[in-house]
């Protein structure tokens, strides 16, 4: 790879756009698609928030600067910020997807009061980490442009500062491990109830398959944020791949995760099944034909015997019809 960067920008450009088509394809059918079932809007958050994070990869591949050693330092240092900040909102926006799973389940309780303003603000607060992470790392890019770089076989420029890569590592590794823990307590709980349903005053809905799959998901950050801390501490080729790599298969395990359910795959099934019944429904034949209108006027004289009956007929009214052949003839030969 170190011969040919190309070959590893190249793979993980092409990983990244299947990724993203495949989010775009999992949010469409749970937004458009009335039969599945209903998702948390913290999920959906999270969806958004990891397809939005795949635009700053491409800044440097439609720029034309891929693999230009020193590209121009308003597009690094943008790119940087954008990258840095969709890294931390990833796990913050997982950290709120544990914290609602829990609470919809009723594995912690909370009072009802407070619960209303609970999703709101799950929904929330990765926004507002995002602009504050992206302001700071864009001050300090724009404030120590040395201190970010574009390697050769990279999509994206990195901050190479070692006290923000540090304090950025111990942020993500609390946040992962408060996901983890809260996970694994959730868990036990629910197991506990389940064995003693008596002991408990309130029943839980804890769902181990979608404990798992959050929990995956987790797993898969942590494992994300561990190839980051060995490839800044100890830089090498190999952990350089790696850690492309995993970065560009981020968003198709994310959809993978999320999107191989049950009830996505009878969703998308319907979906191909309608698009194909469709586009071979015959087309309508349009047929022209004319309408002759004749009324009979039946008048009374002053007795009240009836006149002779004057008829008046119209001037033909051209029509149109749209259908086979058969609803066509039906349509002339039945009674009006």
């Amino acid at each position: 790879m170190a011969s040919h960067p190309e070959d590893l920008v190249n793979a993980a450009f092409a990983l990244i756009t299947i990724g993203q088509l495949a989010l775009v394809v999992l949010l469409a059918l749970l937004h458009f698609s009335t039969s599945l079932d209903k998702r948390s809007p913290v999920l959906l958050n999270l969806l958004v928030i990891s397809l939005a994070g795949t635009i700053p990869y491409f800044f440097l591949m439609y720029a034309g600067e891929i693999y230009n050693p020193n590209p121009p330092t308003a597009l690094c240092v943008s790119q940087a910020a954008l990258l840095e900040g969709v890294q931390c909102v990833s796990v913050i926006a997982s950290l709120c997807l544990v914290i609602d799973f829990i609470v919809e389940s009723k594995a912690i309780f909370i009072q009802k009061a407070k619960s209303r303003y609970l999703r709101p603000a799950l929904l929330i607060v990765p926004y507002i980490t995002f602009v504050a992470f992206v302001i700071g790392v864009g001050a300090f890019g724009a404030a120590h442009p040395t201190q970010v770089r574009h390697m050769g076989d990279d999509l994206v420029c990195t901050l190479q500062s070692r006290s923000y890569i540090t304090s950025m590592q111990l942020v993500i590794s609390a946040v992962i491990v408060a996901a983890l823990l809260l996970q694994t307590y959730a868990a036990v709980h629910s197991l506990a109830l389940r064995r003693h349903p008596s002991s408990w005053r309130r029943t839980s809905t804890f769902s181990f398959s979608q404990a798992a799959r959050i929990g995956g998901f987790t797993c898969l950050q942590a494992l994300l944020h561990i190839f980051n801390t060995l490839h800044a501490n100890a830089p090498s080729d190999r952990l350089r791949v790696a850690n492309v790599v995993l970065h560009a298969l981020m968003p198709l395990t994310t959809a993978s995760l999320f999107g191989l359910t049950q009830d996505c795959y009878n969703g998308c099934k319907r979906a191909v099944r309608y698009s194909f019944a469709r586009s071979k429904r015959p087309a309508a034949r349009r047929t022209e034909g004319a309408v002759c209108i004749h009324i009979t006027v039946e008048r009374f004289n002053d007795e009240g015997g009836p006149q002779k009956p004057s008829t008046a007929s119209l001037k033909p009214y051209a029509a149109s019809f749209s259908g086979s052949e058969e609803s066509f003839e039906t349509a002339k030969t039945s009674p009006l």
